[in-house]
């Protein structure tokens, strides 16, 4: 019997679910605009409360209940139906701008244990989300949107980026991928709200202890910032098949090609 549970971060091609491999200093690649699910398995005997910080904030005051045995893979937010999704960007290498993106790609699981009363005090009384292993395509009563109050969840998506250059000479300089000061340009990541998810909940009310008995890291990591590439694994984009040698040009498992 496993004593503690456990997080993955996975992606999703079709009816296929892929953990990702786990590369040095718990970093994990993706590329822009991957969408990608946390995968949670609760092999104890225990309940627990699953609550999940992503670039260094919480996504929600509540969390997902994990009752023992169970598996489950979740692709959105608690209080939106929106899915996760890693979205990428450019930075000037300045030790300013590596203190403003410290929080980027990291994604943090805390589990809490259910609180058992021996007659001492509740700390506290986390609001938990139950999954509802039946996907459905609308949110039910007791969602996200009708707990916290209509207006919570914005429809309007938020403009893009902001033009760095201020000047004829500085615009030709952007084009082509530096900054005014020819400041070296690095690549770094975030999540964001993707597309719409199927995934419903419904609302239970436990109490967990105020400090968490497991923790869970990660660190998301834009591929085109990995400098030695000859170590990542590729596969077939059809059946999963791993690539083993770059020059094939079809898979020998379904034929699709790679």
């Amino acid at each position: 019997m496993q004593n503690y549970p456990n997080a993955f971060i996975s992606t999703q091609n079709g009816s296929t679910k892929n953990r990702l491999k786990l590369y040095s200093n718990n970093q994990l690649w993706l590329n822009d605009g991957d969408e990608y699910q946390i995968e949670f398995e609760n092999y104890t005997q225990r309940t627990l409360l699953a609550k999940i910080k992503i670039d260094g904030k919480f996504i929600s005051d509540s969390g997902l209940i994990l009752k023992p045995g169970q598996h489950i893979y979740l692709d959105r937010y608690f209080d939106s139906p929106r899915r996760f999704k890693f979205s990428t960007y450019q930075f000037e290498n300045t030790p300013e701008a590596q203190a403003a993106i410290q929080n980027n790609g990291w994604v943090e699981i805390y589990f809490y244990e259910q609180y058992v009363n021996y007659n001492s005090i509740t700390f506290t009384n986390h609001l938990g989300w139950n999954y509802d292993n039946r996907i459905t395509g609308s949110m039910r009563t007791g969602d996200a949107n009708s707990l916290y109050g209509a207006g919570r969840y914005d429809n309007s998506r938020g403009m893009m980026s902001v033009n760095c250059c201020n000047n004829v000479e500085d615009d030709l300089n952007c084009f082509h991928g530096k900054s005014s000061k020819d400041t070296e340009l690095k690549e770094t990541g975030r999540t964001q709200e993707g597309s719409i998810s199927n995934q419903s909940f419904k609302f239970e009310d436990f109490e967990f202890n105020a400090w968490h008995s497991h923790h869970v890291v990660y660190k998301l990591v834009p591929y085109s910032a990995i400098i030695d590439k000859t170590s990542v694994r590729n596969y077939c984009s059809n059946c999963s098949y791993r690539v083993r040698d770059s020059k094939w040009i079809y898979c020998p498992k379904c034929g699709n090609r790679v």
